[in-house]
């Protein structure tokens, strides 16, 4: 199978991380791995992208209160679980 070959555009619509934050994360060599394809063309693996990316990024959780916290009416959250 022939692997994926994308530019900066493409990376920047699978990732929505601007073209110019990738070339920066590119000059500091911080993003995703890339090569260049002849003297000027920046070119990216599908697959290191995407490895890239399930590395650097990370769920959002939301944050519970402390158990017994007051909330406006009087009720409190200490029914919630607490997210470790």
């Amino acid at each position: 199978m022939v692997e994926k070959i994308l530019n900066t555009s493409e990376v920047s619509e699978i990732t929505r991380v601007p073209p110019t934050t990738l070339r920066w994360w590119r000059h500091q060599q911080i993003g995703p791995r890339s090569f260049r394809l002849g003297p000027r063309k920046v070119m990216y693996k599908e697959s290191d992208v995407l490895a890239w990316w399930r590395t650097n990024t990370t769920v959002m959780r939301r944050e519970t209160k402390k158990p017994g916290h007051k909330v406006p009416g009087g009720l409190d959250n200490s029914h919630v679980a607490q997210t470790v």
